[in-house]
């Protein structure tokens, strides 16, 4: 039985396979210094961009009103784009 017949059924594992399944790491090492070198760009745009116009992260308190009146029932046909901006004015934003 020669050397490939022995890598063929997987019982042996020779230098040139390991350096073939190596080669990768530096490539999958760059894929994700790209992503995170990304998303760090994306975050400091953004925050500048917030800083800019004064906005700030932080939530915002708003009131609840409740009354003991009727209910009002709304009803929306036609659920097309306008629809669903409708939908989400009114509060029930659909993800």
């Amino acid at each position: 039985m020669n050397d490939k017949d022995k890598n063929a059924s997987g019982s042996k594992m020779n230098r040139r396979d390991v350096l073939k399944g190596l080669a990768t790491v530096p490539v999958l090492g760059a894929m994700a210094y790209g992503a995170w070198r990304k998303t760090r760009q994306d975050h400091i745009r953004n925050h500048k961009l917030s800083k800019e116009l004064n906005m700030s992260t932080e939530e915002q308190e708003y009131n609840v009103y409740k009354h003991d009146g009727d209910t009002i029932r709304i009803g929306i046909i036609g659920y097309g784009i306008r629809g669903t901006q409708l939908m989400k004015a009114a509060g029930f934003a659909h993800p």
